[in-house]
Order: C-alpha cells, then sequence, then structure tokens
C-alpha cells in the first residue's frame, strides 16, 4: 500500500516540476516547448488519477496554443475542459478555464460566446 502511495507521490511531484518547466518555457518564449512539456504533464497528471492536474495541464496547453497563434485549436481544447467540468462543482480550475476559453474565443472573433464565457467565470469568481 505505501508503495502505491510512494509512487503516486512522486508522480505528483514530478507532474508539479514538469508544469514550472513548462511555465519557464513559455516565458522564455518556447512555446512549442511548453505545449510539449505540458502534454507530458498531462499524462503525468493521469497516471497519478489527478484529474484536477489533467484539466490544468490542459489549460496550460491552451495557453500554448494561443500564444502560437492557433486560437481555434485553443478554443477547441477549452471547449473540451469546459464539457468536462460543466458537471463539476465550481472550482478555480473551472473559473479559469471559462476565462481562457472567454480569451481565446475573442482571439477567433466569436465576441457572444467570448463575452458569455467571460461573464460565467466572473459568476463562479465572484461566489
Amino acid at each position: 500500500m505505501l508503495e502505491g502511495q510512494d509512487e503516486n507521490r512522486n508522480l505528483q511531484i514530478f507532474a508539479q516540476s514538469l508544469d514550472i518547466q513548462g511555465r519557464l518555457q513559455l516565458t522564455m518564449g518556447q512555446a512549442e516547448a511548453a505545449l510539449a512539456t505540458w502534454r507530458q504533464t498531462e499524462e503525468v497528471y493521469r497516471q497519478a488519477n489527478n484529474q484536477s492536474g489533467v484539466v490544468r495541464s490542459l489549460i496550460n496547453q491552451a495557453q500554448a496554443w494561443q500564444t502560437q497563434g492557433f486560437y481555434p485549436r485553443a478554443v477547441k481544447t477549452l471547449e473540451e475542459v469546459s464539457q468536462t467540468l460543466k458537471s463539476q462543482p465550481y472550482s478555480i480550475e473551472k473559473t479559469v478555464s471559462l476565462r481562457s476559453l472567454g480569451d481565446a474565443l475573442l482571439g477567433v472573433g466569436d465576441l457572444e460566446k467570448s463575452r458569455q464565457a467571460l461573464e460565467e467565470s466572473l459568476t463562479i469568481a465572484e461566489l
């Protein structure tokens, strides 16, 4: 039992370190490398059975897509995240995913859907 807990804890720590690496890469203008790192982060969180970490990784991937100008790809990823979170209770991940979706929709020129996503994000954030 303890071995499984140790392995899970190690996976969590590894995923967190990858997340930090991805943030550094994005900050340094290496969006493609950050995307690859966050894909790896997503997989490690899946192995650790950490749904919240998977969601954060997908949001980060969408941010990397946006940084590269691939707004439609970012929208697709964030819409999938929003569907996953729709039935979940309010959370920081839900708020951030909706805000990110609103930003990405703005990037593709869908102003009405952008406004709706941003308003929903704000409503959740104010609760």
